[in-house]
């Protein structure tokens, strides 16, 4: 099992630092099992489903975050 957490403050988006996004905060979770050559994993992206921005270029384009989602993985361990 792992978690993380990513927190972001407030950041200006302008010259003059007047204009600022939101700080904000998300959620990842997951989990691997491992079995005989086999590791499957699934990987939870903003749990909470947060709403944000990402990043801005100034005041005049602001990117959004992703939204929820989920990341499945299996690996093939060759020895």
């Amino acid at each position: 099992l792992n978690a993380g957490v990513r927190s972001i403050s407030n950041v200006f988006v302008d010259r003059t630092n007047i204009l600022a996004l939101d700080g904000y905060g998300t959620l990842t979770l997951g989990a691997r099992y491992q079995r005989g050559m086999l590791e499957y994993g699934v990987t939870v992206n903003n749990v909470t489903d947060t709403e944000y921005f990402e990043s801005a270029l100034y005041d005049t384009q602001l990117y959004p975050g992703k939204p929820i989602n989920v990341l499945a993985t299996l690996r093939v361990r060759v020895r």
